[in-house]
């Protein structure tokens, strides 16, 4: 990875760009996965740096005895094009070019074409990244992986009444659940149908397994039936998985992924950090005594985040932790029913 970073900062035009964007050429590795963000001052130039660094990662790969995996589905390109000469790119590489970039990488000889394709699509790491920079696509696919699993066990388990309703209820969790809401710290806003969605869906299953929904005389409110049954939201689940994303990038990616999730903070009015302060707040509400004192969750900045995580009162361990979700489930909603009395 190191000698492909190299490689990276030997691009000019990637290196005039990227400090354009304030945004220093990176790799970020998971074990044998790489994913590798360019920018380019013009689409024409776009199209251009995706070709060089193609050739680039290919002859760092090959002098080390790697091969990359060109395949359709293994190494893709999410090329996005914004500015003068966006739409005749795209016509350009998706009509012209089939959607495909020829490379042709220095000191490596290969008989047959190596030929980069760019998609709309790619799933990096279990998360769909799209180059509409929605959240739809990944919602739908999320909830059309989710529905497969449990109709697969829907009548083993979910519908098997010699099994409690307290353990079909973990089952879900654990089997259905984990698929639907995998990785979702990461995710970018959710547009208000979306996120009913997501919601409906989940509460539909627990519904079905405690017996309680639209073909009975009355129907429980969904916040209602949560409560009852002590399940999450959707936000707090959400809230949750982006804490503890947040504490894994400041521990153990400070370098690369903290650095990203503060550039953009700095940058952009509609970040993941400013999604991160709800949660932040959320927080405070519950654990107050586990925060600085004086500390504005709706305004803290990225520099008073590393001064809390690198203090007496990191909140690592509790986050991390079961007991923090638990929290939830014991307070917040005697809270809520103690404030409608």
């Amino acid at each position: 990875m190191l000698e492909i970073q190299q490689a990276l900062l030997e691009d000019s035009e990637l290196e005039i760009a990227a400090a354009q964007a304030q945004l220093p050429p990176t790799v970020v590795g998971w074990v044998d996965d790489i994913a590798i963000p360019i920018c380019a001052t013009t689409p024409m130039k776009l199209l251009e740096m995706v070709q060089r660094t193609g050739e680039r990662v290919i002859t760092v790969t090959k002098k080390a005895g790697l091969t990359v995996n060109l395949d359709k589905g293994k190494t893709e390109c999410v090329a996005n094009f914004r500015g003068h000469g966006a739409p005749q790119m795209r016509k350009e590489l998706f009509v012209d070019k089939g959607g495909k970039v020829a490379l042709h990488p220095a000191e490596v000889q290969d008989d047959g074409s190596m030929e980069l394709q760019v998609v709309g699509v790619y799933t990096h790491l279990g998360t769909c990244v799209g180059q509409d920079l929605n959240m739809k696509g990944e919602v739908h696919r999320r909830i059309g992986q989710a529905q497969s699993s449990h109709r697969l066990l829907q009548k083993s388990v979910f519908q098997n009444k010699r099994i409690s309703k307290k353990t079909r209820f973990q089952l879900l969790e654990s089997l259905v659940c984990t698929r639907l809401f995998y990785n979702i710290g990461v995710w970018g806003q959710l547009t208000p149908g979306l996120a009913k969605k997501l919601e409906h869906v989940m509460v539909g299953w627990f519904r079905q397994i405690a017996g309680d929904g639209f073909w009975n005389a009355e129907t429980t409110k969904d916040e209602m039936f949560m409560q009852k049954w002590e399940i999450p939201t959707l936000q707090v689940r959400i809230a949750i998985a982006q804490l503890r994303f947040c504490i894994g990038a400041f521990h153990n990616a400070k370098d690369t992924v903290w650095e990203f999730i503060k550039l953009e903070a700095d940058t952009s009015e509609s970040s993941w950090f400013c999604l991160l302060r709800e949660a932040l707040v959320w927080f405070q509400t519950i654990l107050p005594n586990k925060t600085p004192e004086g500390l504005d969750m709706q305004t803290i900045t990225p520099q008073q985040l590393e001064d809390w995580f690198s203090g007496p009162k990191d909140p690592r361990k509790l986050i991390c932790g079961s007991y923090f979700a638990n929290i939830y489930y014991k307070n917040v909603w005697l809270r809520r029913s103690r404030r409608a009395t």
